[in-house]
This record gives structure tokens, C-alpha cells and sequence, in this order.
């Protein structure tokens, strides 16, 4: 069982767990690959056995400051055995990837059969990722110091016209 994915059993398939840049990290409009599993059959609980790890996993790193990013999960069914190149996956340029071209790279061979997106943010966790796994040095945008001071004035400013408006006794 994969999220609400339940997969039938004596079936391979592959699992694509992505994150879309939206223009950012270097990498134009593509997909950053943080986890691929290939030829996996459907384990008994009726979800992925994954010990079949093509690419390893890496968790999620958006930006400070760079607000939600959003991350998918693909499922496909395969219909025969996927030989796919061999990637050391060390460095970021390696994880560079797009789903749309995996899947008409294979389309003979896989077929999408679920799909989850979900949105995340920036939290303490990404400076670790960012350190130990990436070796880079964590970018940090100022969007949220900008969104921090408006909301600051904002709240200046309803405090100010609460307290002219008030009602006296």
C-alpha cells in the first residue's frame, strides 16, 4: 500500500519520487530525483519491495525563504524487466531527471497507475541536507524577512486604527 496506491501482487514496478525546481538549484525547469526504485515486485502488504533501489534516496531540501516547493510520487506498472543506465547518484548534476522523459523513454515497458503530489517547506532539517548529503553551502532567500515585514506593518497598522477606533466608556 502506497499512499491510497493499492498494487496488485506478482506485478514489477517503479516508484518516482521527484521534486519540480520551478526555475531554481541550477537546473532550469527540470525534476530534482530523490528516490527511484526499478523492477520492484509488489510485496504481500500490496506495496513496493524496496530493496530494488536504483537511485537512493535523499529527503527534500527547498530554500529558506523560497516559500512551498512541490514533490511527486509516481507509481508505474511494468510490463517486463527495466534495464536502466548505471548512475553513482553522488553529486546533485547526477540526480538532475525528468519524469516525462523516463516515461517515454519506457513507454513499451511501464505505464503511470498512481500519482501523489504534496508541498513542503523549508525547516531545520534542509540546512543537514543541504551540509551532509549535498555539500553545498544553504542557499537563503529573503522572501521571508520581506513577507515578515509586511506582515509586521500590518499588524502595526491594525493596532493603530483598533486604538483610534475604540470604543471609550
Amino acid at each position: 500500500l502506497i499512499g491510497c496506491f493499492v498494487l496488485s501482487y506478482h506485478t514489477f514496478h517503479t516508484a518516482v519520487f521527484s521534486f519540480f525546481t520551478d526555475g531554481d538549484l541550477r537546473t532550469g525547469n527540470n525534476e530534482i530525483l530523490h528516490w527511484l526504485v526499478c523492477n520492484a515486485p509488489a510485496a504481500a502488504n500490496g506495496g513496493v519491495d524496496t530493496t530494488y533501489v536504483h537511485c537512493p534516496y535523499i529527503p527534500p531540501f527547498p530554500p529558506k525563504g523560497t516559500g512551498f516547493h512541490r514533490l511527486v510520487f509516481s507509481i508505474f506498472r511494468q510490463n517486463g524487466h527495466l534495464t536502466l543506465p548505471s548512475k553513482p547518484y553522488n553529486s546533485f548534476d547526477d540526480r538532475i531527471f525528468s519524469t516525462r522523459e523516463f516515461w517515454s523513454g519506457y513507454d513499451t515497458v511501464i505505464r503511470p497507475v498512481g500519482i501523489h503530489f504534496f508541498q513542503t517547506s523549508w525547516d531545520c532539517s534542509v540546512t543537514a541536507t543541504f551540509q551532509n548529503i549535498l555539500g553545498w553551502k544553504e542557499p537563503v532567500y529573503d522572501v521571508e524577512k520581506k513577507q515578515t515585514q509586511r506582515k509586521r506593518r500590518q499588524l502595526i497598522q491594525k493596532k493603530k486604527f483598533s486604538q483610534k477606533h475604540r470604543w471609550t466608556i
